[in-house]
């Protein structure tokens, strides 16, 4: 196996250790000289690695959304980067947040910070697939996306400074909508009367 063949058998930039494994059994390649060949080719940067068993492959535009949802595939983005997303926050986001059911630890995708939050599986819904013309991704819809950022904000304070102090566009959320949602969580639901206060001005 050379490097060439990586270009071939990646997706959009990612490679896993998974992928490479069928490339070799199909094409008759010995594992253990297969592996030899990765960190080999780890060392000379031609591969940079992500997590474990997974990596990017130098040379090629990788879209840090839809790699991330490829990483975690029980997981969706929410949190800031979805309220940005949704174009309901005045600043640009950065980092880039998903939330899923178990632990994940952070990982990086070309200088991309990216922090996977654990939620109860009783509050893993309300996201939605989006197709791009990188590959698809799982993302929170902006009122869940709201959801997901108080519930898992241990320092939030039910009042009209917090909506503000994150920089929320008023208009950018339905305040019904986030009602319906908000019943799942008793904490949660204590902010529905401070956010129709704040995005009814």
């Amino acid at each position: 196996m050379n490097i060439t063949d990586l270009y071939k058998i990646h997706h959009g930039g990612l490679i896993r250790s998974c992928d490479i494994k069928s490339y070799a059994i199909s094409h008759g390649l010995l594992w253990s000289s297969v592996l030899v060949n990765i960190s080999r080719w780890h060392k000379q940067g031609l591969l940079e690695r992500v997590t474990r068993g997974a990596y990017l492959v130098r040379d090629v535009e990788v879209n840090a959304p839809v790699a991330a949802c490829a990483l975690v595939p029980d997981g969706y983005i929410s949190l800031e980067y979805a309220m940005s997303y949704h174009g309901m926050l005045l600043d640009r986001v950065y980092r880039l947040d998903l939330v899923s059911v178990r632990r994940v630890s952070s990982f990086c995708i070309r200088g991309i910070e990216i922090r996977v939050a654990k939620i109860p599986p009783r509050l893993y819904w309300g996201w939605e697939i989006k197709e791009s013309i990188h590959g698809p991704i799982r993302i929170a819809t902006p009122e869940k996306a709201l959801f997901d950022r108080i519930y898992l904000d241990r320092t939030a304070n039910p009042n009209y400074a917090y909506f503000e102090d994150m920089g929320l566009q008023p208009g950018a959320v339905n305040t019904e909508r986030f009602a319906q949602l908000a019943v799942q969580s008793p904490k949660v639901e204590c902010f529905c009367k401070s956010l129709r206060e704040y995005c009814d001005g």
